[in-house]
């Protein structure tokens, strides 16, 4: 079920974002968008140990990459 946001500009608290690309210079101006508006925001990245440095507080971190789907699972 898809949750809609008729104001876009709220956020809603509700929903969780997945970011692929946070560590890169648009998904890094992307993550602190989001965070400051307060989603909850979910960084997905292949080395989290180099991007665990960079994020907001309340931001969180999964190993994964896209182009291995076992990396996926969890």
């Amino acid at each position: 079920m898809t949750r809609s946001n008729p104001d876009a500009s709220e956020p809603t608290g509700e929903r969780l974002i997945l970011l692929a690309g946070a560590s890169g210079y648009v998904g890094g101006r992307l993550r602190r968008a989001l965070a400051e508006r307060g989603e909850r925001v979910r960084c997905l990245a292949r080395r989290p140990e180099q991007l665990a440095a960079r994020v907001e507080p309340g931001v969180e971190i999964v190993r994964g990459d896209c182009l291995d789907e076992g990396s996926l699972r969890g």
